[in-house]
C-alpha cells in the first residue's frame, strides 16, 4: 500500500499502464500492412509475408533506446525533473508520428510474383525503401515513432530505481509490470471493441487505421503523467539519497 501511494510511483504505474493501452494496440500494425497491400492487388499469402518484413524493418528505431537512456542520464544529473520532462517530450511525440505512419498509403508497390521465396521479397521490400516515395516515408515515420517510444523505457525504469530504497525495489517493479500487463491487455481488447463499432461505419481498412489512431491517444495523459511525477521525483529522490548517505555512515 505505502509504495502503490507513493507520489513518484503513482504516476509512474498509471504512465505505464496508460502508455501500454497505446502501445499494445501496435501489434495489430501488421493487420493493417495487410489490407494496405492486398488494397494493391496483391494475394493474402504474399500481403501477410511482406507486412511481417514492414513491421520488423519499422521497429529499427528502437536501437535509440540505449542513446537515449544515456542522455536521460545527463538531464537527470542538471536537475531531478530531468529525465521525465525528456521522455514526457518523447512520449508525446510518438503519437503524432504513428497515427501519420497509419494514414501514409503504400501506393505503387512493386513486389516480386507469388513462386518467388522469401529472401527475393525481402530484397524486393528494401529496395522500395530506397525507390517508392511513400515506402519512403513510411520508414522515415516509423524510424521516428519507434525511437521516440524507445526513450520511455530505460528512463522508466531508472526513475522506478531512483525513488524506490534498494529493499523496495523489487516489489515496485512487480506493481509495476501488473500495470504495464493490464494496460496491454486493455490495449488489445480496445482494438477489438472499437473495431466492432468502427466497421459498422467504415470499410476494414480505415476501420483498422482508425482505431489504431483513437488508441494512441492515450499517449497524451501518458506524457502528462510525466510532467506531474517530475515534482514528486525530487522529493522522492532526496528522500532515498538521504537514507542512504545515512546508512552508509552508520557503516
Amino acid at each position: 500500500k505505502f509504495l502503490i501511494l507513493k507520489g513518484s510511483n503513482v504516476y509512474l504505474f498509471l504512465q505505464t499502464f496508460l502508455m501500454n493501452i497505446a502501445t499494445g494496440s501496435l501489434i495489430w500494425i501488421p493487420t493493417l500492412y495487410t489490407f494496405k497491400i492486398m488494397q494493391q492487388g496483391y494475394s493474402m499469402g504474399t500481403a501477410v509475408i511482406v507486412s511481417g518484413y514492414l513491421y520488423a524493418i519499422f521497429q529499427i528505431g528502437g536501437i535509440a533506446s540505449f542513446y537515449f537512456g544515456h542522455l536521460g542520464d545527463k538531464f537527470q544529473r542538471k536537475t531531478f525533473r530531468g529525465r521525465a520532462y525528456l521522455t514526457a517530450f518523447f512520449v508525446f511525440f510518438t503519437m503524432p508520428c504513428y497515427i501519420a505512419l497509419f494514414f501514409v498509403p503504400m501506393s505503387n508497390l512493386s513486389l516480386p510474383n507469388e513462386n518467388n521465396n522469401e529472401i527475393i521479397i525481402l530484397v524486393s521490400i528494401l529496395r522500395q525503401i530506397f525507390i517508392n516515395p511513400w515506402i519512403t516515408l513510411m520508414f522515415l515515420l516509423s524510424l521516428f515513432a519507434s525511437a521516440a517510444q524507445s526513450a520511455n523505457t530505460p528512463n522508466w525504469m531508472a526513475l522506478l530505481t531512483d525513488v524506490n530504497l534498494p529493499e523496495q525495489r523489487g516489489i515496485a517493479f512487480s506493481i509495476a509490470n501488473l500495470f504495464n500487463s493490464l494496460g496491454r491487455t486493455v490495449g488489445n481488447a480496445g482494438v477489438g471493441i472499437l473495431l466492432g463499432i468502427l466497421s459498422t461505419r467504415f470499410n476494414e481498412l480505415y476501420s483498422y487505421i482508425y482505431t489504431l489512431s483513437i488508441l494512441q491517444i492515450f499517449l497524451i495523459p501518458s506524457a502528462l503523467c510525466y510532467m506531474k511525477m517530475s515534482k514528486n521525483n525530487v522529493i522522492d529522490i532526496q528522500f532515498v539519497l538521504k537514507t542512504l548517505k545515512e546508512r552508509a555512515e552508520k557503516v
